[in-house]
């Protein structure tokens, strides 16, 4: 009788070792996976910044400011013979 009851105990151990470690594979698993998916949201997000550094880059060009200075706002180059320069 007290042979059967350690063996049911050491049983009862081996099947909670199987259980943690099946939970402790699914945690990994779950990990991993949710690894991917921010390596995958890093990734679009340095595709969206790079896009944006061009658009920037675009929208801040000397001469689409020029362009637009003369046609929003009627501004032209000063001749150069009545440009002062003021020195400190």
């Amino acid at each position: 009788m007290r042979w059967t009851a350690i063996n049911t105990f050491l049983m009862i151990l081996v099947l909670a070792s199987c259980v943690a470690s099946i939970y402790v594979v699914h945690l990994s698993r779950q990990s991993f996976a949710q690894l991917q998916q921010l390596h995958q949201q890093r990734d679009a997000l340095h595709v969206e910044w790079t896009q944006l550094l061009l658009e920037q880059g675009t929208w801040a060009s000397y001469s689409r400011i020029e362009k637009l200075a003369a046609q929003s706002l009627q501004m032209e180059r000063p001749n150069p013979a009545k440009v002062q320069v003021i020195e400190p």
